[in-house]
């Protein structure tokens, strides 16, 4: 996985996770996930992309989907930013300042954060048809490893359910810790 090693006990969540998803993670599912991502991304790069598979490994799309959630996390950081500045113009004390910042920081911005949590996760699903048939399969599969570190085995079966029948559902599937 690229940027970071495993610890063993993260490795053993994503292995009972590999094992609790077992039996979402079919064939079929790998067809629909593709089929959705040739839906969604009409682009010939990704059609060529998802056709020769095999030779590529999902990590580049791990990294570009967790580059995409911290910007938008930095996004609501800065928006944070933005009302404690306000707030402090306007002499208001630190810690009216401080829930200022806190509430614009968590206030959900639907036309940007649910497009960004699709493609991340229309990415994440992607990396994860790509590393379904080959060995050793998910437990090394770094945007398999991103869902079940971040979501969680119960949220991972969720996405995977989600992104087997249609990417559009994605963007209401937002990352908890993020």
């Amino acid at each position: 996985m690229i940027g970071r090693e495993l610890t063993r006990e993260q490795q053993d969540r994503v292995e009972r996770a590999v094992a609790f998803c077992h039996d979402a993670l079919t064939t079929d599912i790998q067809q629909a996930a593709v089929k959705q991502a040739l839906q969604f991304a009409n682009d010939e790069h990704m059609r060529r992309f998802l056709k020769g598979r095999r030779q590529y490994s999902c990590e580049s799309l791990a990294v570009l989907a967790r580059s995409i959630l911290q910007g938008k996390d930095d996004l609501h950081s800065r928006i944070g930013w933005l009302a404690e500045s306000v707030a402090a113009y306007f002499g208001r004390p630190p810690l009216e300042r401080k829930l200022a910042q806190h509430l614009a920081e968590r206030i959900p911005i639907p036309s940007i954060d649910e497009p960004l949590v699709a493609v991340s996760r229309g990415l994440q699903m992607t990396g994860i048809a790509i590393c379904l048939p080959t060995e050793p399969g998910l437990v090394r599969c770094a945007c398999f490893i991103d869902v079940v570190l971040t979501e969680g085995r119960e949220r991972v079966k969720s996405i995977i359910a989600t992104a087997a029948g249609d990417w559009a559902g994605l963007n209401g599937l937002t990352a908890q810790g993020s």
